[in-house]
């Protein structure tokens, strides 16, 4: 008996038009800069989608005359972010079906020629774009240190006077730049010492705080940043505190996340030499 379910991506004669979107990579205003569009039937898998975009697109990606591969592209789905943006997110192939069952309805896909690997949080860090991203509001955050005691974290103490906050540094665009940032307060009481964050064994992880009282921001409630914001500046500048919020630091020990990231386990945080 035939599957009354069959996958999206192995029967799409029933699905409708698809239209893909060639993504731009360069500054807005040029000529690389323009979004592109071509429609499709639906693709049978993340492969033959990538194949039918690049012939679609060849007149606008001069690489494609024969010479480009498909492993040079990669595809993106449009998604809402923590603010309901609507932002472009990366997929893996193996989640072709599934992004198209969460697709009908809308049915467009983006696609664009891969970044080289950059500086921003680590090694092979690429930056997602936005289909609506804001400028980047500048101005200062407040900075508090965090420690484990009793199954909790303790935040040294963040005094908010007006539009100013006590200690603060400006707002980081990127996780490397918090690091720095970071790495720039020096001799504040109860603050880890230099020798410390320089320790290859402990990274920083950084969390925002989400409660207030009587407008002023608190140390009372707090999420981690997740961890895609480390690489991804743009997803980073999503999930930064704005002006006039804390942005909270901890560290922990690089054995003990890598341990977490393969079990799931409690992640500890650090308590060591401080500043007197």
């Amino acid at each position: 008996m035939a599957d009354s379910n069959p996958a999206p991506g192995a029967s799409n004669a029933k699905l409708p038009l698809l239209t893909m979107v060639l993504l731009p990579i360069e500054a807005k205003g040029s000529e690389e800069g323009v979004k592109r569009y071509t429609t499709m039937r639906f693709p049978a898998s993340y492969k033959d989608a990538v194949d039918a975009a690049l012939k679609g697109f060849v007149r606008y990606v001069p690489a494609t005359t024969g010479k480009a591969q498909p492993d040079d592209f990669e595809m993106l789905c449009p998604r809402r972010d923590h603010e309901n943006k609507l932002v472009w997110a990366t997929f893996d192939a193996a989640d072709w079906d599934r992004v198209v069952e969460e697709l009908i309805g809308g049915e467009m896909l983006g696609i664009r020629k891969r970044r080289a690997l950059g500086k921003e949080g680590q090694p092979g860090s690429t930056d997602i774009p936005s289909l609506d991203e804001e400028p980047f509001v500048v101005g200062n955050v407040g900075l508090s240190y965090g420690i484990f005691q009793n199954g909790t974290i303790i935040w040294s103490p963040v005094q908010a006077q007006d539009a100013f906050l006590s200690p603060q540094i400006k707002r980081p665009k990127s996780y490397s730049e918090a690091i720095e940032l970071v790495k720039s307060v020096r001799g504040r009481p109860g603050f880890p010492t230099p020798e410390v964050l320089e320790s290859p064994d402990l990274q920083i992880k950084f969390h925002k705080f989400t409660s207030a009282r009587g407008g002023k921001p608190t140390t009372d409630f707090w999420v981690d940043l997740p961890e895609e914001a480390c690489p991804h500046g743009f997803i980073w500048r999503l999930f930064v505190p704005k002006p006039f919020e804390i942005l909270g630091f901890t560290l922990q020990k690089r054995s003990n996340l890598l341990a977490a990231n393969a079990d799931g386990s409690a992640r500890d945080l650090i308590v060591t030499k401080l500043e007197a």
